[in-house]
């Protein structure tokens, strides 16, 4: 009788160790499932100004002011707008990883870049903000214009234009000049964003403003 018992508890303890063992695989499976869609669409928010001398700038087409402007940037792909040779690679120029960023490596990344182009596909040309990060601007032919036109290499991007100004300007997060590493200036595209976050592009019309 008693080593009846032992037998039934053993098979009962198989039975629940099975039941918790197997419990595991759909949360896994669900877990995975998540962190990757949350890669696919990472978003983050931030405040954006852009200015124009000591003033705010007011675009003319759809009437908003760039002052502290509560954005949502959503990643999107580069590619969309034939800028994969500016994908995310790292914040920091001397880990080596600098030189360019795959697909890869930007999956998931929102940077001062992606702001850019998302603010100049909403706030300077009005489309709807659910279909800005899809290539817009490339679509249009206005990459490489004097809207929006960049040139350089992965961590040291040069904006030639943007918003019909020119390369007289600069930006900053969080009111500092972001550097990739002591005495390195970072650029928009290596430039990881978060919540909260400060951006501030001011152009000047004296090239002595420095």
């Amino acid at each position: 009788m008693k080593n009846l018992r032992n037998l039934k508890t053993r098979v009962l303890s198989l039975f629940l160790t099975l039941a918790l063992v197997i419990g595991m695989f759909p949360t896994t499976a669900r877990a995975g499932q998540t962190e990757t869609e949350e890669n696919a669409t990472n978003s983050v928010t931030v405040y954006f100004s852009m200015s124009e001398d000591d003033g705010f700038m007011k675009v003319e087409k759809t009437g908003a002011v760039m002052a502290l402007k509560e954005v949502t940037v959503p990643y999107f792909d580069l590619e969309n707008y034939g800028l994969e040779d500016f994908y995310f690679a790292s914040e920091d120029y001397n880990s080596g990883s600098q030189g360019g960023g795959t697909k890869e490596s930007a999956a998931g990344h929102v940077t001062m870049l992606h702001l850019f182009i998302y603010a100049t596909e909403v706030y300077y040309y009005g489309i709807n903000p659910s279909e800005a990060g899809l290539g817009y601007l490339k679509e249009q032919d206005i990459i490489g214009t004097e809207v929006f036109d960049i040139s350089g290499s992965s961590g040291s991007t040069f904006f030639n234009n943007i918003w019909s100004y020119d390369c007289n300007l600069n930006y900053y997060l969080n009111y500092e000049y972001p550097l990739a590493s002591g005495g390195w200036g970072a650029t928009s595209d290596q430039i990881l964003l978060e919540d909260g976050d400060i951006v501030t592009l001011g152009h000047f019309s004296d090239w002595s403003f420095w």
